[in-house]
């Protein structure tokens, strides 16, 4: 990988990084609006709270969302 390569990946990265801290930090879904929750199963991890299976969705009488991000 040269060294502007390596730059614009370091640049889309640190865009990508920013825009998943954002939407954390707001404590809602862009996708649906509902709230966002951490996934213990790994550090950083951020899924909307309607991500998943009736059962492990907050309100499973609503749809299902498959928001999620990485922020660490």
């Amino acid at each position: 990988m040269t060294k502007q390569a390596k730059k614009e990946y370091q640049a889309r990265m640190d865009a990508i990084h920013s825009e998943s801290l954002r939407i954390r930090n707001t404590g809602k879904c862009p996708v649906c609006g509902a709230g966002l929750r951490d996934n213990l199963s790994l550090a950083g991890w951020v899924q909307c709270e309607q991500y998943g299976s009736a059962g492990f969705r907050k309100d499973s009488s609503k749809a299902s969302c498959e928001f999620q991000c990485f922020t660490a």
